[in-house]
Formats: C-alpha cells, structure tokens, sequence
C-alpha cells in the first residue's frame, strides 16, 4: 500500500470560479491551501449535471455527490429519476401513487394533500413534481389541495413570485387549491427546533395562523416585513374553509429530504411541546422518495453494493469518520451507497459533532471546523484511512453572506494547514483535498444580487504526493472512489465504472480491464482462474505495470485556476 494514514478532507460546497466578483475563496485568499495546489498534483472534477446524477446543466445535490463520491458511479438522483418518470409517463403508473389515490376513494374522500416545495432546487424539492401530482389526483376525480413550501435558500432568495405563479396556473388547469404557504424555515427545519414546525402543522390543521386571501399580496406582506422566501411565516388562505388536514386524511408528501420534524407531527410521534399541536388520528402518508418512518414511498434509488467503504472494509482497513451533525449523514449511508454503516466493526468509527445552534449560521462562520481537525489529528496512529467533512464552504455559502463565508474559509484555511502539517511532515501520510459540489465561490450574480444555492462550476482534487500525475481529461466526482483504491493498491470492484485520476503507465488499461472483467470470464467458463492470473501476471511484468509505478510529472498539463 502507499502512504498512510491517508486523510481525505471533504471541502463541501468548494468549486472552483475564474470570476472575482462573489467568489468567497478568493477573498479568503487560504494561502495554505494555494501552497498545497502550488506543490502537487490536482485536477478539476465535474461536479454538476450528467456527472452528479442529474438532467443537463442542473446543479448537485450534497446526497447524492456524496453517493456518487463513495459508490465510484454515476448514480441518479431522485430529482431526475423522478423528472425521468414524469416525461415517460410512468409517474402516473406509480402503484405506491395509485395506491394512495385508491386509498382516498376508501376512505370516502374527495380530496387529496399534497405538501411540497415549490422550487426548481433539486435538492429537497421540485415544482413539477407537485404539479404531476395535482395532474395525477385530477385524473382520478380528487380535488388537489396543495400546502405550498417556499424555497429561497437553493434558488435566489426572492423568487416565489414566479414558482407560486406557476403554481397557481397549475391548480387552474388541475382544479385545485392552494391552503396555505410556509417558508422551508418553518417547514423543513433540520435542527430539533420543533417549534418552528408545530407552527406550520398547527396551520396545515385547523388554520391556526395569521391568513391571506391572495397569495401575491402575501409575497408582498412578507417582503415589506425584510423577509425572504426561506423565512415566510406560515398563513393560510382565507378564500378556503375545507382545506384542513383532518382525521383519515390521505397526504402525498412531495420533498426529497428535511421532512423529518413534520413527519414526526403528522404520526404523533413527537414527544416535547405534545400539548402544543394538533393531534390526528389514522393518517395515510405516502412519500415520493425514502423519509423516516413512512411506509408508503414511491420511488427508491437501489442501494449500491461495492463501495469504496466496502472494499476498504473487505481489506481490513480502520476507517474513521468525522463530520459535525449537519453533514454526518451524507459522509456515512450517503457515502456507503445508501446502506447503514455497522459502527460497531472494530475496523469502522465515526465521529459526530454537534454543530453551533444558530437561526443562521453566519453569526458562527467557523462552525466546528476547528474541532474536526482536531480529532482527525488526534485519531492519526489509529487508523489507515480518515475521511473529514468540513460544512463550511456550503453552509455558509447557503446564507448569502460573503464576510461571513470569507472569514468561516480562513478558518478552512487553517484546518487545511494543520492537517498538512500533521499528516504529511509529521506522521508521513498523505492528504487529499477534494469537493463535492460549488457553491461559495459564486455567492454574487451580474448584478450584485446574493446567490444562495450550489452552483454548477467544476471542483478541486489535489492529492499530496508528488509522485503522481492526474488526469485531466473528462473526469468527475465519480472518478474520487477508484482513484483512493488505485493509491492504495487495492481493487477496484467492476460495479465502479468511474476511472483512476492517476495517470498510468502503458497497459495499465487492459490489465484494469482483465481485472474488472475477472469475474465475468470465470462465470462464463472463458477461463480458468489459474490461467487467469498467469495472463494477469505476465502484463504486469511485461508493462510494469504498479499503481505506484506512474509517468513522469512533466506528462501532466497544468490547469489555470
């Protein structure tokens, strides 16, 4: 095996931009990670559309970059698998769908809820999923009653006009009601802030909240009040009475994520502030992808079997895990290919940090990026291989706030510096430096206004050893899981059809790809496994072939920054 321990350091929401204007980096300047660039080998990974999972010039998602980073695979979101079954039409044959539908006419209702986000983020939400639904409820006779979410946080901060115009020429066409509006503040916190939800759910049920009778007036209202769309107070529409989630009711959930808090609501699974919401007895809930303790989902993204974790583990390697609580989640069942990781392997450890409480986070721009740092060096004599995610970059690239994402980079900065120091010069590992998706390094548009969502610029690679040259052709996110196997020196599983960022020498290729295929040749009866590896053997020697045998740097054609 090569150099260890091998740290890789996440840098979430960390692309890469030619642009001065909005780019929080730059004005960071982070002069160790410039060293570091400046030093070693690095490439620009694809991190957006095709190469993360989803349509043509779409922006990723933290999920599934991080599926995509630790499987070694394209695999498909739930934003295009579901756009996918929408423009195939087989949406509307959806049997978990249909089911719901049936399920409502049992129940002798008329009507059918529908909740989403009302976005063209495909990261927790898309208008046309709702619209399909309003489509679907139409077709089978039921009046579409939709509780509309405002965004603001992954499209621009005031753009709810336009989704809840869309919205409402939908539910003209679909015969349909539009209940009331929230804010994904309320809506969709992730941070045991139970009362932000209650409120919205106490609204959903018996319109206990302020009301609108016209939802542009309320965009107005809630403007004037120097709200954004994220932080839209919940109110209903006055102009319905019969709009009410009540006993018996049939709900099609259509988020892709962050439901966890209203679902706990609508079950009465809650137990703090029991006595101060609503509630309902023999709900049926149906969701459009996986959501904690809901039964009934439509659509599922199948589990990927052959992960970098997998191989890691299946070689007896110590892994280590850390993250603060806000990105725990995506570096360990996002990262193993949606599957619970077993941390009670003696060879797998996690370490999960709680995050600084805020109502934003640029009021703590350095957030537990320090922390982290601290525990990875602390953990270096104990384990092979250490993953760390640091949330910066894209946290505080969500809150539209330059100084504060510049000042939380520094402190990345820093980190980034420590951990060199600790792992290369010290313990004689090596680092890798990598992204999953932009976003802070394009916070401005043209004209000055905040961008607060990812954007769809390429990302960083740089791995510590000078040794190595990287490719720089077409290469993506889904290259990082073979590449850390390549370095390591171990196989890569045939179910990863993502490539070695590791420029290899001559017959590197067809002795991967005999490899790859190994198993297929031996099902078949192609060949015997003695011959197998003789074949194996012998392109090897006569190609040298070594994944710590490499060509020589000067090969490598440097990138601008």
């Amino acid at each position: 095996m090569n150099k260890q321990p091998l740290v890789v350091a996440i840098l979430d929401g960390f692309g890469i931009s030619n642009y001065e204007n909005g780019n929080a980096p730059l004005g960071a300047k982070m002069e160790n990670i410039k060293t570091i660039h400046q030093n070693y080998p690095w490439t620009l990974l694809e991190a957006s559309g095709e190469a993360a999972g989803f349509v043509q010039n779409t922006y990723a998602t933290c999920e599934n970059s991080h599926l995509i980073l630790g499987s070694g695979r394209i695999v498909s979101s739930y934003s295009k698998t579901i756009n996918d079954a929408i423009n195939n039409n087989s949406f509307f044959e959806n049997k978990e769908l249909l089911r719901a539908i049936e399920e409502a006419k049992a129940r002798n209702k008329t009507h059918i809820h529908i909740i989403g986000l009302i976005s063209k983020s495909p990261i927790i939400g898309f208008k046309d999923d709702v619209f399909a639904l309003c489509k679907l409820a139409r077709e089978h006779n039921l009046t579409p009653i939709v509780h509309a979410i405002t965004d603001g946080k992954d499209v621009r901060k005031k753009s709810a006009i336009a989704y809840l115009t869309d919205l409402d020429n939908a539910l003209k066409v679909y015969d349909g009601k539009l209940a009331d509006i929230s804010g994904r503040y309320y809506a969709l916190d992730t941070t045991n802030h139970y009362s932000r939800t209650i409120k919205v759910w106490n609204m959903m049920t018996h319109h206990d909240s302020d009301s609108f009778s016209d939802f542009l007036s309320y965009v107005d209202q809630q403007y004037n009040n120097s709200s954004t769309d994220e932080f839209f107070t919940p109110e209903y529409n006055s102009k319905y009475d019969d709009t009410k989630i009540s006993d018996d009711d049939v709900i099609l959930l259509a988020t892709y994520r962050d439901s966890i808090q209203l679902v706990d609501l609508m079950l009465n699974i809650h137990e703090d502030d029991k006595d101060h919401y609503s509630h309902l007895n023999n709900l049926f809930i149906t969701a459009l992808t996986p959501e904690n303790k809901i039964k009934n989902i439509a659509f599922e993204i199948p589990v990927q079997q052959n992960t970098l974790i997998d191989v890691l583990a299946n070689n007896n390697l110590k892994v280590l895990r850390v993250s603060d609580d806000l990105r725990i989640n995506e570096i360990t069942y996002q990262f193993d290919g949606l599957k619970t990781p077993d941390f009670t392997n003696v060879h797998e450890i996690k370490v999960d940090i709680d995050s600084i409480k805020n109502v934003t986070y640029d009021l703590t721009p350095q957030l537990v990026a320090t922390e982290i740092t601290n525990k990875v060096v602390e953990s270096l004599d104990n384990y092979n291989v250490i993953f760390a995610n640091y949330s910066n970059p894209d946290i505080l690239g969500h809150t539209g706030n330059i100084e504060a994402t510049i000042k939380g980079l520094k402190v990345i900065d820093l980190c980034i510096g420590t951990l060199y120091d600790e792992v290369v010069n010290k313990a004689h590992g090596c680092l890798m430096i990598l992204s999953d998706h932009g976003n802070c390094e394009q916070m401005l548009d043209e004209n000055d206004n905040a961008l607060t969502f990812h954007s769809m610029n390429k990302v960083p690679f740089i791995l510590c050893e000078r040794k190595i040259s990287l490719r720089n052709d077409k290469v993506g996110i889904a290259d990082v899981a073979p590449t850390i196997l390549n370095y390591l020196n171990l196989p890569i599983p045939s179910e990863m059809t993502g490539t070695s960022l590791i420029k290899q020498p001559s017959g590197w290729t067809k002795f991967t790809n005999l490899f790859k295929k190994k198993d297929i040749a031996l099902e078949l009866k192609v060949i015997n496994q003695e011959d197998l590896d003789k074949i194996l053997t012998t392109i090897s020697l006569n190609n040298e072939v070594s994944s710590t045998k490499y060509v020589d740097e000067n090969d490598f054609s440097t990138l601008e920054p």
